[in-house]
């Protein structure tokens, strides 16, 4: 309380606040109304470091429409519940604010210029993204990838990216291949911009052939051929001369302002 006074007679209004250690509503409704007025703005990041939290994380999540984020303090919420701090004993609970801020409601959107930044372990011509499957097993769960995949695009001036180099296991291996080998984790018409060390397309509104072609164009050199011949022989397109097709006007390397 006394930081939260101190912040108050300060006149500085910060654009979040990040509580620590929250583990029901009641701490929400405290900082709503002492924060009103010019600080009525102030989004809360909510801190969920405990086994009380992790529990009333739905009615966390829900308790103002000022609760923009669920944040996972592993380490201590690991200590309250005697587990150890590594991904398999901490993968319910990370799960478990995946889905109380997933149900609560697009907050993400509802904030403006949100850049959303996710890698990716392959994605495929149609603009396919697996971010979670590896040499046929689990590598990894989808946390909240969809959740900033979709809220950036939905918040005004928001932009999402989804980003990798182009090729893994030291160069022998493509990122950007024909069809995914694994499951979906973010659909094609969830894609928007994807990013490499060869350059940036923006998948948003392109037909079949354009995807096909935008990410050929930032694939690495080396693959590009095999990828254009895996795209005509899928129907993308039939080939009007040799080598890996050119992009559509537009199709890769800009930005929507």
């Amino acid at each position: 309380m006394k930081d939260l006074s101190a912040l108050v007679d300060s006149g500085i209004r910060p654009d979040v606040l990040l509580p620590p250690k929250v583990e029901s509503h009641v701490e929400v409704d405290i900082l709503e109304s002492h924060l009103t007025g010019r600080h009525a703005e102030i989004r809360f990041m909510a801190l969920i470091e405990a086994a009380l939290g992790l529990q009333n994380a739905d009615a966390i999540a829900q308790s103002s429409e000022r609760v923009s984020a669920l944040v996972f303090g592993g380490a201590d919420l690991a200590t309250d519940l005697g587990s150890g701090a590594g991904w398999e004993p901490m993968l319910f609970a990370r799960s478990r604010l995946v889905q109380a801020a997933a149900t609560a409601g697009p907050v993400i959107g509802q904030n403006d210029n949100v850049i959303a930044v996710n890698s990716f372990i392959e994605i495929d011509l149609l603009g396919q993204v697996n971010a979670e499957f590896l040499l046929g097993h689990q590598f990894t769960a989808p946390g909240g990838q969809m959740d900033f995949v979709r809220g950036a695009q939905r918040s005004k001036g928001g932009k999402s990216f989804v980003a990798a180099s182009s090729t893994a296991a030291q160069g022998k291996v493509s990122r950007i291949v024909p069809r995914l080998s694994a499951p979906v984790t973010d659909p094609r018409m969830e894609v928007e911009y994807v990013v490499t060390e060869f350059g940036i397309c923006n998948l948003r509104g392109k037909s079949s052939t354009e995807r096909a072609r935008a990410l050929i164009e930032i694939a690495h050199p080396t693959v590009r051929e095999e990828l254009a011949a895996a795209a005509e022989e899928a129907g993308f397109w039939w080939s009007e001369g040799e080598g890996a097709p050119s992009a559509p006007s537009g199709a890769a390397g800009t930005i929507r302002r």
